[in-house]
């Protein structure tokens, strides 16, 4: 092992250390007392704690009781010839946002898991989850909803937990002194600080133990003790779930507490959307398309109406689009008022989809008839 680690110093290939150990046939004594050695082999060797003395425990290692049989330093250098050499695999935003951040957790009231699926239309992928007996056809009624939109209130609630000062610390152990609480809320305002979306899969299957979905609301069981525990220990990972808090931290011992969030459930049509009710609506987010669509439709009339006597066809021309798309999207330049504020707010109905303003070709000319059709 010492001298594979030597050559791949002195090469810097793994490549060229692939070929001079199979010709050199190391750990091979005859053709047929081994496999050929391969790159991802000798990769997975070279990285390998353990020749340095150390054992792994899942995601995190630790001392071992064993010798060491390659010098630290030595080690070291080597990580960062492989992590210089490390092939670049670009990872797409649409890779990225295609991560089901839930899986494993999710459930719906009758305790039936909801598992990741996915569906095509003109070329876009859709993300959903889907309750078990509606794959596996054990019952035709069941929970398919849109994956971006339950994600997102579950993040939401995660960012308003952390910044719960007065809950987080009532959570701290009684006999801790006030250094030590102040501490823990200070580690909570800097993780809420730095935590971004790609960060929450991480953050949930480290603190949450169970989302479960029900008609009139969503409910989310955290473990109190390891929360305390990634706050204290300043690790992005503090190990598997069930372990028992760390002694870092002045924590009662773990207990689940349920942190609940009313929704109201809107469809129309094939499309679903989870809409947090009142008391949460701070946390919602108007919906881009809907607010782009209406920023275009205002500046399609300023062409059409600014004295120079352009015509629909000329307007399109302008901005690169068919003209049946700005005769489509120009009546929303004469929505009431109230919906557009809405909009901009995020707090229109969930049916209120781009969709169905692209549909509404008879549009009222009255405000009031205006939102009596789409405010009900």
């Amino acid at each position: 092992m010492r001298h594979i680690f030597e050559r791949y110093l002195h090469l810097k290939s793994v490549l060229a250390l692939t070929d001079e150990v199979n010709r050199a046939k190391i750990g091979r004594s005859s053709e047929t007392d081994a496999p050929e050695w391969t790159r991802g082999k000798l990769y997975y060797l070279l990285a390998n704690q353990i020749y340095v003395g150390k054992v792994r425990h899942h995601d995190r290692y630790f001392e071992g009781d064993h010798e060491a049989i390659i010098d630290t330093e030595q080690f070291g250098e080597i990580q960062k010839l492989l992590a210089i050499q490390a092939p670049r695999r670009a990872r797409s935003s649409s890779n990225a946002a295609d991560l089901h951040r839930l899986t494993g957790i999710l459930f719906d009231e009758t305790g039936d898991r909801l598992s990741p699926a996915h569906a095509s239309n003109h070329g876009k992928r859709y993300r959903y989850y889907v309750s078990a007996r509606l794959k596996t056809g054990r019952s035709t009624e069941g929970w398919r909803v849109p994956a971006t939109e339950l994600e997102g209130i579950v993040d939401q609630q995660i960012r308003q937990l952390l910044g719960d000062q007065a809950r987080l610390a009532s959570w701290v152990d009684d006999k801790a002194d006030a250094g030590k609480i102040e501490k823990t809320l200070e580690a909570a305002r800097d993780r809420l600080a730095g935590l971004s979306t790609d960060h929450t899969r991480n953050v949930m299957s480290q603190i949450v133990r169970r989302v479960t979905l029900h008609p009139d609301r969503i409910e989310m069981q955290i473990d109190t003790g390891r929360l305390l525990t990634w706050l204290a220990c300043g690790e992005s990972d503090i190990g598997p779930p069930g372990r028992a808090a760390d002694t870092r931290v002045d924590a009662r011992p773990s207990s689940i507490v349920v942190i609940s969030t009313p929704i109201s459930i809107k469809r129309r049509g094939v499309e679903t959307r989870l809409v947090i009710d009142a008391d949460s609506a701070s946390s919602r987010k108007p919906d881009p398309r809907l607010v782009d669509a209406i920023a275009r439709a205002h500046l399609y009339l300023d062409k059409l109406t600014d004295g120079s006597g352009r015509t629909v066809a000329e307007v399109a021309d302008l901005f690169g689009v068919h003209s049946a798309d700005v005769s489509r999207i120009l009546p929303l330049a004469f929505l009431a008022p109230k919906i557009v504020e809405k909009i901009l707010n995020g707090t229109q109905p969930a049916d209120l989809t781009i969709r169905r303003l692209a549909r509404a070709s008879d549009l009222p000319l009255r405000w009031a008839d205006q939102e009596a059709l789409l405010l009900r």
